[in-house]
């Protein structure tokens, strides 16, 4: 990961503002161990990418109660001040991590117990906004926006966190929407990845997901807030982005390779929801960082306790 960046709190009338009691980390995380102590930080560690594998073991150094949790794709995972933890994190991918003081208002009134886990799709169902903020973050982190100023990041990653810890506590309905489960999701959206390169018709995700067409469409848009149509698209868009960042390579080529029937298809779908052409994409490539960063919101603060969250983060920063 890129060094982490220190950021100057915010000036305000208030002795600490908001911004200060919230650390802010996120970035691309190689497959590795990472330990973490008890301390006076809540946190949240949340896993955007579907690809994401870790399982997390920890300890509660108050009562000795200890336990393990076994996380695979997008999901939330709130773990409280008192618990020490060694994330295994097993798949390199987009890691984003939130730690939190207990003086936050949030974070206190919320009862959450010692470690709580939600899936960003269960949460995404009550606030869209809270998927629509993971996805800023990966694409920050695989270089699809531009780098902004540091304090773009601390408020978005503050906003975020009160999201999240609303969306954590918030009780599940007596008869929520039905919605897909989990193993079969990831079949589907592990399919579409795989093949986002060619024509993916309706009739194979059937299959995959060993659904009928009715019921298919209405749990997947129950799960993901939208449609399976609308998924494929977006994550088409996606992997042209990448393929045009490399600067080697023909906006044909890349509308091939992306799955979209021609250029002029590439361009339209583009400008919709890039508000710009691909080849203008392109030629701006050098404006956008190659990989996200691990950002700070207190001096000389990196994780938990100095640095043990990312710990290469702080020898870098010294570079």
């Amino acid at each position: 990961m890129p060094a982490s960046r220190t950021v100057t709190p915010l000036s305000c009338e208030r002795p600490r503002s908001i911004l200060d009691r919230i650390v802010i980390s996120y970035g691309i995380q190689p497959a590795r161990q990472l330990r973490e102590g008890a301390g006076k930080h809540h946190r949240i560690i949340v896993m955007p990418e579907i690809k994401s594998d870790a399982r997390i073991d920890w300890r509660d150094e108050k009562d000795g109660d200890c336990g393990h949790l076994a996380v695979r794709g997008q999901h939330v995972v709130y773990i409280h001040k008192q618990l020490s933890h060694i994330l295994d994190w097993r798949r390199e991918a987009v890691l984003l991590c939130l730690c939190v003081e207990d003086d936050l208002p949030e974070a206190g009134e919320k009862s959450l117990g010692k470690i709580t886990r939600k899936s960003l799709w269960e949460l995404t169902r009550h606030d869209c906004g809270v998927m629509d903020m993971a996805e800023l973050f990966v694409e920050f982190s695989l270089g699809l926006r531009p780098a902004y100023h540091d304090e773009y990041f601390r408020r978005l990653g503050a906003a975020m966190s009160f999201h999240l810890f609303d969306g954590l506590a918030r009780k599940k309905q007596s008869a929520p929407p039905p919605t897909m489960d989990e193993e079969r999701l990831h079949r589907v959206l592990d399919y579409i990845d795989k093949n986002l390169h060619g024509r993916i018709e309706n009739r194979a995700l059937l299959r995959v997901a060993c659904l009928s067409e009715t019921h298919f469409n209405r749990l997947f848009k129950n799960t993901t807030g939208m449609t399976a149509g609308e998924y494929i698209l977006r994550r088409r868009i996606r992997l042209a982005q990448t393929l045009l960042l490399r600067h080697d390579m023909k906006v044909v080529d890349v509308a091939a390779l992306a799955g979209f029937c021609d250029q002029s298809h590439l361009d339209r779908s583009f400008h919709r929801f890039c508000q710009c052409t691909p080849r203008d994409f392109s030629r701006r490539g050098d404006c956008y960082s190659k990989k996200g960063m691990g950002i700070q919101a207190a001096p000389e603060k990196t994780g938990q306790n100095g640095g043990t969250l990312w710990p290469d983060s702080a020898a870098r920063a010294g570079k």
